[in-house]
């Protein structure tokens, strides 16, 4: 694994402070949402997509939306801290990990090595944590109102290849 990824100008949020904004109480992480890229980037491209301004082509968000990203290799980048409630799920991001793979699943699946270091990622999160993680994609993690594709058309055809998947 690679360490942590320093993006943006602004730190990010911790969960605690995350849960204060949004009025709730801080849960605890309950999952890992699986994310693709949509497209074949890099770390760097995808961190300066989220942490551009709105107004300059960007989402304008404090950091990269993920807590890893997993590279056609099998590359794997921890880009946020566990306590960061980094954006990736509307309304869930204060108790889900997001993982991102590299590419754009709507007509592929992602390599095996992808596969295979989101397995590792996933039982190294599980030990850290002390307890079962399970997995979705986004769209099965969104709420009603943020319906998304991600992570592609083909995510059911894939996702049992994943360990803990719901």
């Amino acid at each position: 694994m690679v360490g942590r990824l320093p993006v943006g100008n602004d730190p990010p949020m911790t969960r605690a402070q995350y849960a204060a904004y949004v009025g709730a109480q801080y849960v605890g992480i309950i999952g890992i949402a699986a994310h693709h890229v949509g497209a074949v980037s890099t770390v760097e491209a995808t961190a300066a997509f989220h942490t551009r301004p709105i107004d300059r082509g960007g989402r304008g968000w404090p950091t990269i939306g993920y807590c890893a990203f997993i590279d056609m290799d099998g590359t794997t980048y921890i880009c946020n801290a566990l306590e960061t409630a980094s954006y990736h799920v509307a309304g869930r991001n204060h108790e889900l990990l997001g993982v991102v793979l590299n590419g754009n699943f709507m007509t592929v699946w992602p390599t095996d090595a992808q596969i295979a270091a989101f397995n590792r990622l996933h039982s190294r999160l599980e030990a850290k944590l002390g307890h079962a993680l399970p997995v979705d994609g986004h769209k099965g993690w969104a709420l009603p109102g943020h319906a998304t594709t991600c992570p592609g058309a083909l995510w059911t055809q894939w996702k049992g290849r994943l360990v803990g998947v719901v």
